[in-house]
């Protein structure tokens, strides 16, 4: 018999590295190179320097840690030097050690790239005094890339706070920073990002066209916060879409939602739309020594946007230790910039609570649907708005050139202020005037002469706010057709005019006015403009006319013109 033998062989082979393999920090300087990282990797000061264009560094999965002893400079995790094109790093951990640093040790440092960065699959974690996640400034300069930033997960564990107006504007603590480009090629885009923590909010992105969706953010630490704290700051013609911002609320939740700014030139035509957005602030705000001026805001256009949408938001604003709005219109010039289909809700944390005074001491748990301090033009379409302490608040500076058309309004049911009113004035510095209610639904709760509105005095400037209704009016011929070309008016009880033509179906659309809520007299006037006397007439037609109408709603009719 032969006897067989079968043996086994057993090989071990190891992946290629793809690029080329680096296991220390240094500087990467060969142009167009992938270096891929082989092993964690930790440096005293910072780790990797950046000097030449289309690098890309594969983390490989590995962590680096950077600032591991004390310095007396910045330091990074990586530190692009200027004028570079096209960086990327992905697949990986970026987290500063134990040492101390100065202020502006960002984790990711570029200096006036020209493309780029594409940044992705990190997780940073930080702590430095004023650092961001990300910092990225391109000096004022056109960019042919902007940057890619999606996938990471950003720990901003920095709680200094500044306390004056410089750290404010220049965001000195925000955890992405893209700013300064004139113009790009391909629009910046940051998604599917999580941010946790920092005290100054999360994401600001000025150059024109700047993508901002899916993202998870909940900023905030527990000891103190920065003004100016905002999820995302729109400071450009950007897109801000799908985020969830501060929803749930954590016990170190802290901050704004979103602002639409015209602090940057470029902010024409942003557009901000399917957002869920919960927002609440704390009376430690360093600059303010206690609440931030106004408080928390879901929403806000400020510095005087052009052509900015919002759509189809739903806000949520707490009112604790400070006040709570949903939705706040502080320099909006023009009814060019939009709010529509969105629901404004501000509830308050606790109950009982004294009548709301002024937003320069936002330090009680007010909580408006919209506060109002100092808009001259806003366009308001198809919103929802629920309070619990009020959903019109008209704050120190009052506003002017305000129309809501089709609002609901509706009574807060979460901890509703005894106080509670639908409309509210605290208007001391300037008058409220031209503000329009048209086609409004008022639920339960809410009525259009709600209202609490001090005589004028002092501190109490003069108002007027207008409940309007769309009259709908379709006129034919007896002897057949439409009658294009009507004249259609309706003369209130004070002989005020209101007038249309009709189109070419022959049908007009007048807006007349219900009530006039004002203080011209004494505390909250109400000035009911019923009857009406309604006129139809045309060129070789009877003249219609009906006396004695009372409107309190839209209204549709008909009118037959005789003799024609």
């Amino acid at each position: 018999m032969q006897e067989s033998t079968t043996q086994f062989f057993s090989i071990l082979v190891s992946a290629a590295v793809a690029g080329t393999p680096i296991s220390s920090c240094q500087t990467l300087g060969n142009t167009g190179t992938t270096y891929t990282l082989e092993s964690d990797v930790s440096a005293a000061g910072t780790c990797f320097t950046v000097s030449a264009d289309d690098i890309t560094l594969d983390l490989n999965g590995h962590t680096v840690t950077y600032n591991s002893a004390s310095q007396s400079t910045a330091t990074n995790a990586i530190l692009v030097t200027g004028n570079n094109n096209n960086f990327a790093v992905y697949n990986g951990r970026l987290t500063e050690g134990s040492g101390t640093s100065v202020a502006g040790s960002s984790v990711i440092e570029l200096l006036t790239p020209m493309a780029g960065p594409t940044i992705h699959d990190i997780t940073f974690t930080w702590r430095s005094d004023y650092a961001q996640g990300i910092d990225t400034n391109y000096s004022n300069t056109n960019v042919a890339n902007g940057a890619l930033i999606y996938n990471n997960v950003f720990n901003n564990n920095t709680a200094a706070v500044c306390t004056n107006v410089g750290c404010r504007n220049q965001l000195q603590s925000a955890t992405i920073r893209i700013l300064n480009a004139k113009a790009s090629l391909n629009s910046p885009q940051i998604y599917g990002n999580t941010v946790n923590g920092g005290p100054q909010g999360a994401i600001v992105c000025d150059a024109p066209g700047c993508i901002i969706h899916d993202n998870m953010i909940n900023p905030g630490t527990t000891s103190a916060s920065e003004s100016n704290d905002f999820a995302i700051w729109c400071w450009a013609s950007c897109q801000a879409y799908h985020n969830t911002i501060m929803t749930p609320l954590t016990a170190s939740t802290e901050g704004r939602g979103i602002q639409i700014s015209g602090v940057e030139t470029s902010t024409n035509g942003a557009t901000v739309y399917n957002n869920t957005i919960t927002v609440i602030d704390k009376n430690n705000n360093a600059e303010y020594n206690g609440c931030p001026l106004g408080g928390a805001y879901g929403i806000q256009f400020d510095d005087n946007p052009n052509g900015a949408t919002v759509q189809n938001n739903n806000v949520t604003a707490v009112g604790d230790t400070c006040w709570g709005s949903a939705l706040r219109l502080t320099d909006t010039e023009t009814t060019n910039n939009i709010s529509q289909n969105s629901t404004y809700k501000a509830i308050r944390k606790s109950a009982g609570s004294p009548a709301c005074g002024f937003g320069v001491d936002a330090t009680d748990s007010c909580a408006h649907a919209v506060s109002l301090d100092g808009p001259t033009g806003f366009l308001s379409r198809n919103d929802i708005f629920q309070g619990d302490s009020d959903d019109l608040f008209f704050d120190w500076d009052g506003a002017s050139g305000v129309i809501f058309i089709s609002p609901t309004f509706l009574k807060g049911t979460t901890n509703p202020s005894p106080d509670f009113h639908t409309f509210v004035f605290r208007n001391g510095g300037a008058p409220v005037s031209n503000i329009f209610i048209q086609d409004a639904t008022f639920q339960a709760g809410t009525t259009p002469t709600d209202i609490d509105l001090p005589a004028q005095s002092g501190n109490n400037q003069s108002s007027s706010l207008y409940i309007t209704w769309s009259q709908t009016i379709t006129v034919s011929k007896a002897s057949g057709g439409a009658a294009a070309g009507a004249a259609v008016s309706f003369v209130d009880a004070l002989g005020n005019n209101y007038s249309s033509t009709t189109n070419s179906q022959g049908v007009a659309v007048v807006v007349v006015t219900q009530y006039r809520l004002n203080n011209g007299s004494g505390a909250n006037g109400v000035e009911n403009r019923n009857p009406f006397q309604r006129t139809v007439s045309m060129t070789g037609c009877t003249t219609n006319t009906v006396t004695g109408l009372t409107i309190s709603a839209t209204s549709s009719g008909t009118v037959s013109l005789g003799g024609c």
